[in-house]
């Protein structure tokens, strides 16, 4: 096959899922991942989650939450993927006068350079105060998380 080609699509699509409730301004792990393991070492993998967040304040606070995945390679332990020095993540949403349930997409192209199994799962942490996010804000949402693996 040549580079740029599709190598395997690995697929989470799930309508029922744990639902995180979290004021941590740490990053805390969901109940989301998946994971895939690589035909090739140097592949890249197309990494996407699509998920709906909620603010869940009305009180006119600041309140918002950064999300970002983190991996692990193997069963070495999770570390964060893209986040920068701040902590900002790949994602974020962000409100100042009420709740606010949006949907959201994050995605990534990573190269871990390995063949041993891989495990992306998705993280988030409070931008504020004011009240709990959640993430989905029910147990009832849509996600979806994909990873394509790509020959280089």
């Amino acid at each position: 096959m040549p580079a740029g080609s599709v190598i395997q699509t690995v697929s989470l699509s799930s309508t029922t899922v744990t639902r995180l409730q979290t004021a941590s301004s740490s990053y805390v792990a969901t109940g989301i991942s998946n994971s895939i393991t690589p035909k090739f070492q140097n592949s890249k993998f197309d990494v996407r989650c699509f998920i709906t967040g909620n603010t869940n304040q009305t009180n006119g606070n600041t309140e918002g939450f950064r999300m970002t995945f983190f991996r692990d390679i193997g069963g070495a332990g999770f570390s964060d993927v893209r986040s920068t020095s701040s902590g900002f993540g790949i994602g974020s949403l962000y409100n100042t006068y009420s709740r606010t349930h949006a949907p959201m997409l994050l995605e990534i192209l990573d190269a871990p350079n390995t063949t041993s199994a891989v495990t992306y799962k998705l993280y988030v942490k409070t931008m504020g105060s004011a009240a709990d996010v959640e993430l989905p804000p029910t147990t009832e949402e849509h996600v979806e998380f994909i990873i394509q693996e790509i020959k280089q």
